[in-house]
């Protein structure tokens, strides 16, 4: 089985996560925030022991894991690094999601 020893963000990643957190917190309070957070870092957690515990997206090497029934993660694993590619709001316009698979595949 393959060791997975780093991880890192695309921007799109890191500008997804944010403006989703944002949101929660516009709706919601800290608390709520801190558990998408929480769930967050244990979905990427448990990617690292289970690389390929994610849903492969079709023709790529890109995998989506469910955070939640609101957000999914979506990854994919080059060498010895699990590379985060996007935080997906499901409520967000499924054509958004295809164009920005596109551009970082």
């Amino acid at each position: 089985m393959q060791q997975i020893q780093k991880v890192s963000w695309s921007k799109i990643a890191i500008q997804s996560l944010n403006s989703t957190n944002t949101f929660i917190l516009s709706l919601w309070n800290t608390n709520i925030s801190d558990h998408f957070l929480n769930q967050i870092d244990e979905s990427i957690s448990y990617i690292k022991k289970y690389p390929n515990i994610g849903k492969r997206i079709i023709r790529t090497d890109i995998r989506q894991l469910n955070i939640n029934k609101q957000v999914n993660l979506f990854y994919k694993i080059e060498g010895d690094t699990l590379k985060i590619l996007l935080i997906w709001n499901n409520k967000q316009n499924p054509k958004d999601l295809i164009r920005k698979i596109s551009i970082i595949k």
